[in-house]
């Protein structure tokens, strides 16, 4: 299924600008770099995410997802990516709901993983949830083990996994993902034994060291995120207060309804169907599992409650995708109760249940989300396949919009031009009566812009900057 997302649905296009800035980050991480020198005009290369800050071009996205991709991006193979993070992390998560309860909610567990929405339609997409979640899982895999078993490698597996976690989002890492640390915590206080802790502090303290010489090569200073940078105007990213002045004040009743809606969707996302979260009802009623189901319905409400000082809901498209981690616990708790049932009442039940939910998902649920990607992915190629077929290469285009003014998807910015600039259609800001000055450095390329116009994108040849 996610091969399917991946190169039919969305036919290997990005859906968000975030996509593209990961790219970015990692052709860069793949040459051995966090930041490029600010090319000459740099302010023409300013975009979504993407800007010259002291001197230095970079994105603004931590190093973890990027260094994923950076390895598979100097193949050309970055496509791959989404699919081999989601069948690593159906198979991790299956092992993870096995040895906290049995082969069967492992197996029923990996199979409403592999088939939820939010997992193939999100987990399609080059965004760096996939990434976390393989990270968030492995973390409590290894904790788990190292609880029941001992070994040492456990404990440093999860020491090492909530450091990638860390690196590709920080905040989930110190909310949702500090489960894992805390479980190990635990047994060590409890056991009067510290080796797991130390053990795991190994690789989560390189990961940190790591962090911060990420951040002093892409920004100049170790103590300044790419987030930090870009946003110089000092604007809150999490908080309350404003947020866009005269425009958007975040408050914690704002951030209360943020975290309910995000909640709602999830019902829906997590298999298509609620009649198969309700299931997930059964899970309390047993007594042997209840430790596990009470963590897993803590990680829930920690992973909701995260999100009350962010001020969006985020990207909608592929689902709420805020939530994508959340599916570990979420999808655990309707296994174990959906087994549950099975022994309580038949054990056709369980497949009976998921026989429903995959049908009613099929018909009411999966049509009207592939459609609206399918949009979304016309819309983003629209002005990209007109400039395509009316410009002769090489070519530089002034880029007025790449939407109309109500806008219609979350790609608000250019394509990113590669760090050589070598590209054969090279994108940039249009500024206007400056653009010659720009031109000039650029000769070889044959001039135009792209604007929107009420009946549309047009590419307009630039034919007196070339005279």
């Amino acid at each position: 299924l996610l091969s399917v997302a991946r190169f039919g649905v969305l036919d290997r296009e990005v859906v968000t600008d975030d996509e593209r800035v990961y790219r970015f980050q990692a052709e860069l991480l793949a040459d051995g770099k966090a930041a490029l020198p600010a090319p000459e005009l740099a302010e023409f290369h300013t975009n979504v995410f993407v800007d010259t800050v002291g001197g230095r071009w970079l994105g603004q996205y931590p190093p973890g997802h990027p260094l994923v991709l950076a390895p598979f991006e100097a193949m050309g193979l970055a496509d791959v990516v989404p699919v081999l993070l989601g069948v690593l992390g159906v198979l991790c998560a299956g092992l993870l709901f096995r040895m906290l309860a049995g082969t069967g909610v492992g197996g029923v567990g990996a199979l409403l993983l592999a088939v939820s929405p939010l997992f193939v339609l999100t987990g399609a997409t080059l965004l760096s949830h996939s990434t976390s979640f393989l990270a968030f899982t492995l973390s409590l895999y290894g904790a788990v083990r190292h609880v029941r078993h001992g070994r040492a490698w456990s404990a440093l597996l999860c020491g090492a996994a909530w450091g990638l976690l860390f690196l590709a989002r920080p905040y989930t890492a110190v909310t949702l993902g500090l489960v894992a640390p805390a479980l190990l915590l635990t047994h060590a206080l409890r056991f009067r034994s510290w080796k797991g802790v130390g053990l795991a502090l190994l690789p989560a303290a390189l990961s940190g060291i790591g962090f911060l010489a990420y951040n002093a090569a892409a920004t100049g200073s170790a103590w300044t995120t790419g987030y930090d940078a870009l946003r110089r105007s000092g604007a809150i990213e999490f908080g309350f207060g404003t947020i866009v002045a005269g425009y958007h004040d975040h408050t914690p009743l704002q951030g209360f309804k943020n975290a309910g809606i995000l909640g709602l969707r999830y019902l829906f996302w997590i298999a298509g169907a609620p009649v198969l979260v309700l299931a997930g009802a059964w899970a309390f009623r047993d007594r042997k599992l209840r430790p596990s189901v009470r963590v897993a319905w803590a990680c829930l409400a920690v992973g909701l409650v995260s999100y009350v000082p962010y001020w969006a809901i985020g990207v909608n498209d592929t689902g709420p995708v805020k939530m994508f981690e959340l599916l570990l616990p979420g999808v655990f708790l309707v296994a174990v109760g959906l087994v549950r049932l099975g022994r309580e009442r038949t054990e056709g039940w369980p497949a009976g249940l998921m026989v429903a939910g995959a049908t009613a998902a099929a018909m009411v649920f999966w049509p009207p989300q592939v459609g609206h990607l399918r949009d979304i992915v016309r819309y983003v190629r629209e002005p990209l396949d007109l400039v395509q077929n009316q410009v002769e290469l090489p070519a530089l285009v002034f880029v007025q919009n790449v939407q109309p003014p109500e806008g219609r998807c979350w790609v608000y910015g250019r394509p990113i031009p590669k760090p050589d600039l070598s590209d054969p259609i090279l994108y940039v800001r249009d500024l206007g009566p400056r653009n010659l000055a720009f031109w000039r450095l650029h000769e070889n390329r044959h001039p135009y812009r792209l604007e929107y116009r009420d009946n549309g994108f047009v590419v307009l040849p630039l034919r007196v900057m070339q005279r």
